[in-house]
């Protein structure tokens, strides 16, 4: 029998709840792809304009604890950072 390991997660956005419906239709989209056995890129724009502001926050053991946001000491690290984050995802 498969073991599935999981997280409870809290989804805020500070704007409104489109967000979070575009959040969900994309992990729907995962979640299809997984069940069908396709591997594809997905695409995904974020604007970076903070209208929306979604915020990440683990639940555990009662307590809710805020996903952190990379923080950088300069414009190298940052880059360094961004450029790990495009490799990732195969861009």
């Amino acid at each position: 029998m498969r073991e599935y390991k999981y997280i409870n997660l809290k989804i805020v956005s500070r704007c409104n709840e489109q967000e979070i419906v575009e959040f969900l239709r994309l992990c729907m989209k995962i979640q299809y792809l997984g069940c069908v056995g396709a591997a594809r890129s997905i695409n995904v724009h974020v604007d970076g304009d903070g209208s929306g502001s979604l915020l990440f926050y683990v639940l555990e053991n009662g307590k809710e604890e805020l996903l952190p946001t990379p923080t950088f000491k300069n414009s190298d690290e940052r880059e360094a950072f961004l450029t790990g984050m495009k490799q990732s995802i195969g861009e």
